[in-house]
């Protein structure tokens, strides 16, 4: 296979807990790679290292020669891509001549709705919302993990981090997700305190899953939590123009535990995606 082969595309799903790239050919299979975190807000640098190691490894996979990717048609779908002004920093550094980026979030909505008219809760280790009309996307949120993400994992796992201070003084119920929270890090606040002073965007995420599971048992503080989460979903899309009865989509690896916080009426509506954000990247590089 010719390095300059004009049909191989290469895409790319990149979030705050890591990135997935799809290798596509004529006439080939597709071939999968994963990564670790891209986020290039929280940090571009570590973002550009995951990046080229994932692009080295698909590329590997697929047989080809050593920096292959440079000539190929590559699409990076990556979480906090605000706007043009890291596009060239990534093409020199990563050695892309036909590059195009965009956020992760119209990767999203590309992937799980097509053209079709309807709305997206994308809900990972960040978030955001989105309606689709007419092929003209309208989004909320998403401003990454500083002031914004609501509902998302990282969200979900600041916010248990904070209740679990809280009930340490006083001001709230303990349970027992916050005493467990409590005991990960010594059983006193200052363990608490220096773990989310130097902790990554995924590691805070990390503690989502135990949100989750404990609201799943009827811990009052996690399904606090995760009521919140789900109103948030619900009021933005609302202010987006969504109303029940329309295509809605729950996209992301912690979207679906938001299901049965949502609205009965809103719960029967729900329709699977039509493909993942790494599918809507493809789709974004085959276009692009």
């Amino acid at each position: 296979m010719m390095m300059n082969d004009p049909n191989m595309v290469i895409a790319v799903d990149g979030g705050g807990s890591g990135c997935r790239a799809v290798l596509w050919r004529e006439g080939c299979d597709p071939v999968f790679a994963t990564g670790g975190p891209a986020n290039i807000t929280t940090d571009l640098q570590a973002a550009i290292a995951s990046l080229a190691g994932l692009l080295d490894v698909v590329t590997s996979q697929a047989g080809l020669p050593f920096l292959s990717a440079a000539v190929a048609r590559v699409h990076l779908a990556l979480a906090g891509r605000g706007d043009h002004s890291v596009d060239t920093i990534l093409a020199e550094r990563l050695g892309l001549t036909r590059l195009s980026v965009s956020d992760d979030q119209i990767s999203t909505v590309v992937g799980a709705l097509s053209a079709r008219d309807g709305a997206v809760a994308g809900i990972g280790t960040g978030s955001f919302l989105a309606v689709q009309i007419s092929e003209k996307v309208l989004f909320s949120g998403g401003w990454g993990p500083v002031i914004g993400d609501q509902a998302s994992g990282h969200w979900l796992g600041r916010s248990v981090l904070e209740q679990s201070l809280l009930a340490h003084d006083g001001l709230i119920a303990a349970s027992a997700l916050t005493r467990n929270i409590m005991d990960l890090y010594g059983g006193a606040p200052l363990g608490l305190v220096r773990f989310a002073s130097t902790a990554r965007q995924s590691d805070i995420a990390g503690l989502a899953p135990m949100v989750v599971e404990y609201a799943q048992s009827g811990d009052p503080v996690a399904r606090g939590l995760m009521q919140r989460g789900g109103r948030y979903i619900m009021d933005g899309l609302t202010a987006l123009g969504w109303r029940p009865g329309q295509r809605l989509c729950l996209c992301g690896g912690l979207s679906a535990e938001y299901a049965d916080y949502l609205p009965e009426a809103v719960q029967a509506g729900l329709a699977a995606p039509d493909g993942t954000a790494l599918d809507g990247a493809l789709r974004l590089a085959r276009q692009g």
